[in-house]
């Protein structure tokens, strides 16, 4: 097998029969290939396997890892050292590492619905490759396969400094915005896309939302929970103010995990009692964050003239329709209120005094 050979020329499971034929011990070969499922949609635990042959499940692992032992000599890798090299130029587009899942996936997924004989296998060569470190799951980061375990450490340094400047920023970045990030915390200008997300994906901390945006998870932007932080992530996403019949309408265009179903009313009174929204005009909202105050149109101005003091009606007007969707001869009628507002001869208004 040539290291140029296609991809869809690798056979792991084929790989794996041939290297398993190596052992002369019958049972040995039995127990690695239960154990990495080898052909089979997955391993076997160390006591199943105990159980049959009536062995504790410390002589079991104490078989596999014999067995791991012989395969693993020099002589025997030469023999599907090609077959690693593909391995090893696949990961290579990817910072030298990946997540075990997608690895898996990318690498069997030509074979239709019979892959899964396939991942397996590929684990199962990927122990016996002395160049591959493989990262177990833990609180932080998916199961990974690396290029040595330099390359696991050095990647999960990446992520750990990204993940506390996320943290830092309190902000949900686009692709190209977390690019940038990345590339800054690896101190590698030239990084590519493909390799850069390779690091990101193996962390548990970061996510990608339905809007193609990244950011911690528990961000309610990330990982929304109920209708209104599904509205808040439609809101950061457009930046600009929406009726409420048009964000459940994109609620539901978002495919969101649970893919349950904004209704409009619902939507309507819920934002409406989130302080992160406010009401800008007749069922329009847009986010507080964006400096949009709450209150009626009368409340706006009572606040901008006690802010700014006395005012042209034009200044007033301008100010208020930056705040509210609403028409001009609405300020103009609250302005006019005489319990409230006095104009001079100049034409300024003001607070009337108690």
């Amino acid at each position: 097998m040539s290291a140029n050979l296609n991809l869809k020329q690798f056979n792991p499971y084929l790989t794996s029969k041939d290297i398993l034929k190596l052992l002369s011990n019958k049972r040995t070969r039995d127990v690695l290939l239960r154990r990495f499922g080898v052909g089979k949609k997955q391993g076997e635990t160390l006591e199943a396997i105990g159980r049959d042959y009536g062995i504790s499940r410390e002589r079991v692992r104490q078989i596999e890892n014999d067995g791991l032992a012989i395969l693993s000599k020099k002589e025997i890798l030469n023999q599907f050292k090609p077959a690693l090299a593909i391995v090893s130029h696949y990961l290579n587009q990817y910072s030298s590492l990946r997540r075990e899942d997608l690895l898996l996936g990318d690498l069997t997924n030509h074979f239709g619905a019979k892959s899964y004989q396939h991942q397996g296998a590929l684990r199962f060569l990927l122990t016996l490759g002395r160049d591959f470190y493989f990262h177990p799951e833990d609180n932080n980061h998916y199961n990974f396969w690396a290029e040595g375990e330099k390359v696991a450490h050095r990647a999960i340094s990446v992520v750990e400094n990204l993940v506390n400047l996320l943290k830092s920023k309190k902000q949900a970045l686009d692709e190209k915005g977390m690019m940038v990030l990345g590339r800054q915390v690896a101190a590698s200008k030239n990084l590519s896309n493909k390799a850069m997300l390779a690091m990101i994906e193996i962390s548990r901390k970061i996510e990608k939302n339905n809007f193609g945006d990244y950011g911690l998870v528990g961000w309610s932007e990330i990982t929304p929970k109920g209708v209104k932080d599904k509205a808040y992530s439609v809101f950061r996403k457009g930046q600009k103010p929406l009726h409420f019949r048009k964000v459940a309408e994109l609620i539901n265009l978002a495919n969101f995990t649970d893919r349950r179903l904004a209704h409009p009313q619902t939507v309507h009174n819920e934002l409406i009692k989130d302080p992160r929204f406010v009401l800008v005009g007749r069922g329009l909202y847009a986010l507080r964050e964006w400096g949009y105050e709450s209150g009626t149109v009368r409340d706006l101005i009572m606040n901008l003239l006690k802010n700014s003091g006395s005012l042209h009606k034009e200044a007033i007007v301008q100010s208020v329709m930056a705040q509210r969707k609403v028409r001009e001869n609405t300020i103009l009628v609250n302005l006019q209120n005489r319990k409230y507002f006095v104009r001079n001869e100049k034409g300024v208004y003001n607070i009337k005094e108690a």
